[in-house]
């Protein structure tokens, strides 16, 4: 079994997208109301994930997660494609003086 390597799976879909022709960082769209967002929070997509899924051209720019899905009592039809979408939050913290690098030996 193998460990899971996000910038691996990073760095394979830009390249999957750039094989089909797509330039992932390409601004396709006319209108602010066209940004990739979830369709329960309105929360834009940031980072890999706006660029990533705004470079499949979908007609809508709504997403929702298969959760979401559920609890709006709706169905995923079967054989449905899924788009991966990553999670990511900046975290702060502060460490005890005691335990904190100070880049000198």
């Amino acid at each position: 079994m193998s460990k899971f390597d996000i910038y691996e799976t990073v760095t394979n879909l830009i390249v999957e997208r750039l094989e089909a022709g797509v330039i992932p960082w390409h601004m396709p769209w006319k209108t602010a109301s066209a940004i990739p967002r979830n369709l329960v929070s309105k929360k834009p997509y940031r980072g890999f994930n706006f660029w990533y899924l705004l470079s499949f051209g979908f007609e809508r720019p709504y997403f929702l997660s298969y959760k979401q899905v559920q609890y709006l009592g709706g169905k995923i039809k079967k054989g449905s494609k899924s788009f991966m979408i990553v999670f990511w939050k900046m975290v702060e913290y502060e460490k005890d003086d005691e335990t904190r690098y100070s880049g000198t030996s």
